[in-house]
C-alpha cells in the first residue's frame, strides 16, 4: 500500500510541476464509493459481489474548445470487494493507471459541469484469499461536478470497470459498477 501512494504522489507531483504557473489548469481529487453490482469469475469461482472503494486522481487540463476540456493524469484506487455467498472472504484490489476526463461547460448552468471519464488500469493487483494475481483493464463512466467555490468542486460519478486478471495459472474477470462521490481541488 505504501508503494501505491508513493507512485501516486510522484505522478501527481509531475502533473503539478509541468504547469505550476497556471493553477486553474490542474486538479487533485479524492473519492469514495460503493460497488453496488459486480461479478467475479476465476477458475471455478463465479460470485456476485458488492464492496467499497476509494481513490485519488490528478489532471492537467487542455482546452479543446470554449465549452470542452480534456483532463489527463494519473489515478490510484483501492477496493474491498465482498462476495455474497462466501462470508468473511474479501477481494482486495489496488489499481494504478491513467485517467481521461472530458469536461463540458454549460454556459446556462454556471458551476455545473457534466463529464465523461475513461480510465486505463495498467497496474491492477488483486488478492482473493487463496487466489491472487495482477491484470489490466479499462473503466468507463460519467458524472457531474458542482462548484462550491472557485477552487473547490464536489463530484458524483458512475463507473463501470471490467479488468482482466491473470494469476495462479488461469485468467479471470471482474465486472463491477460503482457510484463514487468526491471532492476536487483546482
Amino acid at each position: 500500500m505504501k508503494k501505491f501512494f508513493k507512485i501516486f504522489i510522484a505522478a501527481a507531483g509531475l502533473v503539478l510541476y509541468f504547469n505550476a504557473n497556471s493553477f486553474a489548469k490542474t486538479d487533485l481529487a479524492a473519492w469514495g464509493g460503493y460497488i453496488f453490482a459486480g461479478n467475479v469469475k476465476y477458475s471455478d469461482v463465479n460470485e456476485d459481489v458488492t464492496g467499497t472503494q476509494c481513490g485519488f486522481k490528478a489532471h492537467y487540463y487542455i482546452e479543446l474548445s470554449p465549452s470542452v476540456g480534456l483532463g489527463l493524469g494519473p489515478f490510484a484506487q483501492n477496493a474491498i470487494i465482498r462476495p455474497e455467498e462466501i462470508n468473511g472472504l474479501n477481494l482486495v484490489r489496488n489499481s494504478i493507471g491513467l485517467d481521461f476526463n472530458f469536461l463540458f461547460s454549460i454556459p446556462e448552468t454556471p458551476g455545473f459541469s457534466p463529464y465523461v471519464r475513461a480510465a486505463y488500469f495498467f497496474y491492477d493487483k488483486f488478492d482473493f484469499g487463496y487466489i491472487s494475481g495482477y491484470g489490466y483493464g479499462i473503466g468507463i463512466g460519467c458524472g457531474a461536478e458542482f462548484a462550491i467555490t472557485k477552487t473547490i468542486r464536489l463530484f458524483w460519478e458512475f463507473m463501470h470497470e471490467p479488468p482482466n486478471w491473470k494469476g495462479s495459472g488461469s485468467s479471470s474477470e471482474v465486472i463491477n459498477a460503482a457510484f463514487n462521490m468526491g471532492i476536487k481541488f483546482m
